[in-house]
Formats: C-alpha cells, structure tokens, sequence
C-alpha cells in the first residue's frame, strides 16, 4: 500500500521518520510517499511518522510502545536541541516501555527523575532505545538525555 504524504495531510518535502508501533521499530525515512512492505490480507501496519531534519542534527523522539498512541497519553512535553533531548512526562497511561529516538549522534542518559531508566541502546541506523520503568505518580517524571 502507497501513502501520498500530502494526502494524509503531511508535508511531502519533508523527511519523516517511520515508526511501526506493532512491530516495535523504526522502518526508515520517507519523503512524498511511503509504500509498505507487502502485507497478508488480514494484516495492518499501525504506522508514526515523525518529521525529523537531518541536517539539524538534534535528537527527535519517533515512538515508544508505552500505549497505542505511542505515548500520546504518557508524554507531556518534549524539548530538544542540537546538546540533547528532554522528555516530561504526565501520571497517565503505561507505567513500562521503551522510548525510540532518532539522532546523527549517540546519546547518553544523563538524568532519570521520577522513574527508572536504563542504558540508550542502538536501535538501527542512527536510531537509538531508552526502556522506562517504574514511572512515579503525583511528582515530575523527566528524562534527559545528551548528544556527547
């Protein structure tokens, strides 16, 4: 199946990160359009494309497992720039799962508040997973992480 990008309302000169949230991992970039891999006639694809800018060089958080929505529910904000990533999260939705960054440059855990982390791990190309744990209710739960 072939998306048209402006069709589903997305930019089509932009490159966007694709995330499958049923397959628990990136798929790679797309720009205009995206074609799936084939798919049995019973199958469906739960697909998150996130816009990312390669020659920006920051790191952009592309999808997580936390919930179907990919962590809609779970994230409250997220700020980055070329030094890093800062994730906030809000007391809804899944306590466990895994985080997907996509970033040109390794990143390192340098705070965990509010919950567990562990160690960013490589997912891919230029692709890199964080797990959470044990997110804490009524009290902030951040997450920061560096472009060393």
């Amino acid at each position: 199946i072939t998306l048209e990008l402006a069709e589903a309302g997305l930019d089509p000169a932009r490159v966007y990160a694709v995330w499958s949230f049923w397959d628990n991992k990136f798929l790679g970039t797309a720009k205009g359009t995206w074609s799936t891999p084939s798919l049995d006639g019973w199958a469906c694809q739960h697909l998150v494309f996130t816009p990312i800018a390669a020659a920006a060089n920051a790191p952009v958080l592309i999808g997580s497992n936390l919930h179907i929505s990919s962590g809609v529910a779970e994230i409250k904000s997220v700020t980055t720039s070329t030094k890093g990533i800062q994730i906030s999260f809000t007391d809804a939705g899944a306590r466990d799962g895994r985080l997907f960054f996509h970033s040109t440059k390794p990143l390192k855990l340098v705070q965990a508040g509010g919950l567990e982390a562990g160690q960013v791990e490589a997912a891919g190309e230029n692709v890199w997973a964080l797990d959470v744990r044990a997110r804490q209710s009524n009290g902030a739960q951040i997450l920061k992480l560096a472009v060393p």
